[in-house]
């Protein structure tokens, strides 16, 4: 438990969660975190009510209220799911993913990719400096779905 200090990669009703940001994050608080991390869904995922620009700049303005309300004693990290692109981009630009604390990059889409190509795209989206964390590096789900194929080595 002493390793743990925050909870990243979660998602709010923003998209496809069932929290406000203000309560999950109150709720990691009181469990003695020292911060969230949300990561939404980006707006590729339609699916799961990614992101558009305009929620993003509301996100970013309840985080900063609520980061002054708690003074330094706890901090929410801004953050997004962005979707890895067939060609390893990610879903946003750049200049709108430096807006962000962490960026969580991850496959949704493609996952039938022939093996070289799938992991050229996580390769090349490992590459962006924003890229932060590989979300659902396999891409498997258990009981679901199996993994998409990829050289974990070279990854």
């Amino acid at each position: 438990d002493e390793d743990l200090h925050g909870i990243l990669h979660s998602h709010t009703i923003a998209s496809d969660g069932t929290e406000t940001l203000e309560a999950m994050a109150e709720a990691t608080r009181r469990r003695g975190f020292e911060y969230f991390g949300v990561a939404d869904h980006s707006q590729s995922a339609h699916y799961a009510g990614g992101l558009t620009l305009p929620e993003i700049a509301e996100q970013h303005r309840e985080a900063d209220q609520l980061n002054k309300a708690y003074n330094g004693k706890f901090r929410i990290l801004k953050g997004i799911e962005a979707d890895i692109l067939a060609d390893g981009t990610l879903d946003y630009p750049n200049d709108i993913l430096e807006t962000f604390d962490f960026v969580v990059a991850s496959v949704h889409s493609r996952f039938k990719l022939p093996k070289k190509e799938q992991t050229e795209r996580i390769i090349e989206a490992i590459g962006n400096p924003r890229t932060t964390i590989i979300g659902h590096m396999t891409g498997r789900q258990l009981l679901r779905r199996p993994g998409y194929d990829l050289d974990i080595d070279k990854v």
